[in-house]
Order: structure tokens, then C-alpha cells, then sequence
């Protein structure tokens, strides 16, 4: 089993006001015994070759992806090319047969989740993330895994990473080799285990849960 994070943000995400970089975040990953990581950058694919060559060095496979904002909400692709051109929910299925789609944190109070969209879509999507940022008290996770249950979809752990005080506590367990291929034939076939602890709430508030959580309170 290869322990892997397929929703990562860095510095050079420009969406993004991130205080590491990307070369910080494979060397804590190597300290914790990652294998397998993917910087997955708003509409933008990040997957430069000195990178994955520094990867390769800590041990570590990058897999390419993006989160991707369509009409408004987020999608997490994966083994992706090039970035795709999509405009519309529904027009995912123009690369579901070759790529890897996840429904990042969806049910979390904020504008870009796909909240009830993903039920509207859930043939589209591979998977369901279950999301780092919880702790024992709040957790926005709940809803996705009724949903995943429901159809029959497979939990994917990410760390959604904007923050290194929450990395390595939500993540991947994935059957494969570690090689691109391999890996991507694993995720399509829904070859992994969710490994998931909630944060302690010092880390979590310092990662930017609480403007979140005001969301949450504003909403009821």
C-alpha cells in the first residue's frame, strides 16, 4: 500500500495565498513516508519535470491533476495531460473515461462546494474526498459519507492542503505500484482505503478553519 495525498496547494498555486512551496511540502511528506502526491492547483496544471525529478530523490510520485472550478464549483482531476476546457457540470463526461474525478470537499460550507450538484452528477464522479479540516465536534465530512454510501462511491483522504499544520492527518492508502500508471489504474478501480484522524483544534484553527466555520454560522 502507498500512502498518498491527491489534493495538495503550494505557493505557485497564484489562486492562492500559500506560505509554502512545493518543494517544502514533498520534504515533509518523505519525513512522514508518503509515496504519492499531487499538487493540484486551481485551473491551472502544475507538474514542471524538475519537480517530479526532486520527487523521485524523497521517494515520491507526483501524479498530475487540478481542481478545476466549473460554473462556479470545484472538481479534482487527475492523470490529466493537458488542462481541460469545461464550462458545465455535465460536461465531465467528455473525459471521464480517461481521466479521474473526485468531488472535493462537497458538502463544506462554502460557495465553491458542489453540495447537492455532485447528487445531481454522481454518475460523473469516481469519487467522493473526505476532507482533512474536522475535528471531533465539526465535521463537514458526515454529509459525504451518507452520499458516498448511498451510490456506492469510494471515500478518497486529502489533506486539501493550504496549510502544513493540517498535512498527514487525512490521506490515501492506495493498492498500486509506485508508478504513474499503476497508481491511476488503481484510483479508476477504486483500489484504496481512507485513513483519516480529526485535527487537534490548536493546528486546525490555525489553518484557516474558523473563517469556515463563520460561514457555516452565517448560513443556519
Amino acid at each position: 500500500m502507498l500512502k498518498a495525498d491527491f489534493h495538495l496547494h503550494t505557493k505557485e498555486d497564484k489562486e492562492d495565498n500559500i506560505a509554502h512551496s512545493a518543494k517544502e511540502l514533498i520534504k515533509l511528506a518523505a519525513k512522514q513516508k508518503f509515496s504519492v502526491l499531487s499538487f493540484t492547483f486551481h485551473n491551472y496544471l502544475f507538474y514542471p519535470k524538475d519537480l517530479s525529478q526532486f520527487a523521485k530523490k524523497h521517494n515520491i510520485t507526483l501524479i498530475p491533476g487540478a481542481e478545476l472550478t466549473i460554473a462556479g464549483k470545484h472538481v479534482l482531476v487527475h492523470g490529466i495531460k493537458t488542462l481541460p476546457k469545461i464550462t458545465r457540470l455535465h460536461d465531465l463526461e467528455e473525459i471521464k473515461d480517461h481521466t479521474i474525478i473526485t468531488a472535493p470537499h462537497p458538502f463544506f460550507p462554502t460557495v465553491n462546494a458542489l453540495g447537492n450538484q455532485l447528487i445531481e452528477h454522481i454518475n460523473l464522479f469516481d469519487n467522493i474526498e473526505y476532507t482533512a479540516r474536522y475535528n471531533h465536534l465539526i465535521n463537514f465530512n458526515r454529509k459525504a459519507v451518507s452520499i458516498a454510501k448511498k451510490y456506492s462511491k469510494p471515500l478518497l483522504g486529502n489533506s486539501d492542503c493550504h496549510h502544513l499544520n493540517y498535512f498527514g492527518y487525512t490521506f490515501t492508502n492506495i493498492a498500486a505500484d509506485n508508478n504513474l500508471n499503476s497508481i491511476i489504474d488503481s484510483l479508476k478501480s477504486g483500489k484504496f482505503k481512507l485513513e483519516t484522524k480529526p485535527i487537534p483544534l490548536k493546528p486546525l484553527l490555525k489553518s484557516g478553519f474558523e473563517s469556515v466555520y463563520k460561514e457555516y454560522i452565517l448560513r443556519k
